[in-house]
């Protein structure tokens, strides 16, 4: 009976899996950063250190995490580039218990070229923001975008340029800090026209109706 019992025990343990504990932490300083340890929650997979690199004009940031994450997160870095504009993440990935403890060689993203450009612009001011320049996409920026965001009680600012997978499928977000990010008029595809075409049809529409009025 107690041999029933103890197999009944180590089958529930082996399909409950164990979970996986990993560091957490950030730092605006230094390449690594020391935190407490959290039990990841599904389908929290790995543990991560990323390296987010925000470029603005002349200003330059960066600020490195250590969290839980999918192997989504790993396997699609994030990466968006507009004119004046530029985020990226390099990023290391493990799948066991404290394995993104102390420091941690990071995976420098492709900056090799592809055959994509983009229209693009970057202004802190939607109207000024004329995506009628190009940006040539690197790596794994596979798609042109064209967005609006904004933070809670902050500015709206515009962008369009190329963009990775990620940041098609989180519909912006993941290429912004912060949990009050707010994403809107949220376009993308792999033609720069279609974008474009996008970005005039508020105005033709406008220019439509005037000269409606104006007869």
């Amino acid at each position: 009976m107690m041999a029933v019992l103890f197999i009944l025990l180590c089958s529930c343990l082996i399909s409950a899996g164990v979970a996986l504990e990993c560091e957490v932490c950030s730092s605006s300083s230094g390449n690594t950063c020391s935190g407490r340890f959290e039990i990841c929650k599904d389908p929290e997979s790995r543990c991560l250190v990323t390296l987010t690199e925000t470029s603005f004009g002349q200003e330059k940031s960066a600020v490195l995490t250590k969290a839980c994450g999918s192997l989504y997160n790993c396997t699609h870095p994030v990466s968006l580039r507009a004119n004046g504009y530029r985020v990226r993440v390099s990023a290391n990935c493990c799948a066991t218990n404290y394995c993104n403890k102390g420091t941690v060689p990071l995976v420098t993203p492709n900056s090799t070229l592809n055959e994509l450009s983009c229209p693009s612009c970057f202004a802190k001011d939607p109207e000024s923001c004329d995506p009628h320049a190009t940006v040539n996409c690197t790596g794994k920026e596979n798609h042109c975008v064209l967005f609006s965001v904004s933070k809670e009680r902050g500015s709206t600012i515009r962008v369009a340029g190329c963009a990775s997978d990620i940041v098609i499928q989180s519909q912006g977000k993941a290429a912004f800090r912060g949990s009050s990010i707010n994403v809107y008029n949220f376009s993308d595809g792999n033609s720069g026209e279609t974008l474009r075409q996008g970005s005039l049809l508020i105005p033709l529409t406008l220019l439509t109706v005037m000269k409606i009025v104006a007869l």
